[in-house]
This record gives C-alpha cells, sequence and structure tokens, in this order.
C-alpha cells in the first residue's frame, strides 16, 4: 500500500511540474554501507572491487531528484543491474 501511495503522489507531483506523469529516463546510484562482524543478520556480500563487506544501498529516481524504487542488498559488484531489472 505505501509503494502504491508513494507512486501516486510521485505521478501527480511530476504533473504539477509540467512533466509527464510516468518519467522517461532514470538515474541508478548505489552507496555502500559496511557492517560489522559478530551477531549482525541478514545477508552481506563482499566487493573485491572495493574491498567492502557489506550491504549496498541502491535508488533509483526521476531526472528531478524524485526517488522511484529504493533497496538495499548484499554487497557485491551484481547488486545495480538486478537491481534495475526489479524496477
Amino acid at each position: 500500500m505505501c509503494e502504491r501511495l508513494a507512486h501516486t503522489l510521485t505521478m501527480e507531483d511530476r504533473e504539477r511540474a509540467g512533466r509527464q506523469a510516468s518519467p522517461t529516463g532514470a538515474i541508478v546510484d548505489a552507496q555502500a554501507a559496511r557492517s560489522g562482524g559478530v551477531g549482525m543478520a541478514g545477508a552481506r556480500g563482499y566487493d573485491p572491487a572495493r574491498s567492502v563487506v557489506g550491504r549496498k544501498r541502491h535508488a533509483l529516481t526521476d531526472t528531478d531528484g524524485r526517488l522511484l524504487v529504493a533497496a538495499v542488498r548484499r554487497h557485491d559488484k551484481l547488486g545495480s543491474p538486478a537491481f534495475v531489472v526489479q524496477a
């Protein structure tokens, strides 16, 4: 329900700004979040390119910066493509 409400509000805000309701372009960004060792629940991954163990926050926004989708995934070099396919 929250996703549907956020989607509706985003589309209304785009229309008020004089844009098409559905975005035709989007931007993907990710931020590494290191997670501690013992006792941390959930999936963690390792990205050898950055030498980081932990999770990665992904955000998909329209070209004006409105959040379309957000997710937290294990930290690996394949996280963003899976995130984009989901959107």
